[in-house]
This record gives C-alpha cells, structure tokens and sequence, in this order.
C-alpha cells in the first residue's frame, strides 16, 4: 500500500526530472530556476520557444 509520503516522493523525482532540479528543491522556500533539458525519463512535453513554465507545491509534511 502506498502511503502519502511514498506518493510524493514518487511525484518530486518525475517532476525533478522534467524540470532539470533535484527532488529536494519542491520542498524549499523560494523561487529556484533552471533551464530546460531533455533528461532521460522526461515527459515529452512541447518544445515550444520562447516559454515559460512554473510549478508551484505546497508544503505537504
């Protein structure tokens, strides 16, 4: 069974993934930015020039 915890840390490593970050950096304070990149394991989202893309978490602890 998987618990909450499991849940998200399953859900900060695919968006650390997508977004070219580390997990921890969706539990800081704070804007963090980065360039995008195509890391294995990503999303196939639209290259779509020029963008802008923003997530935003709350903290769930």
């Amino acid at each position: 069974m998987i618990n909450k915890k499991n849940m998200m840390d399953c859900v900060y490593k695919q968006l650390a993934i997508d977004y070219n970050c580390s997990p921890d950096d969706f539990l800081k304070d704070g804007f963090i930015y980065t360039e995008a990149k195509q890391n294995e394991g990503r999303r196939p989202f639209p290259w779509i020039t020029p963008r802008l893309e923003m997530v935003t978490m709350e903290n769930v602890n």
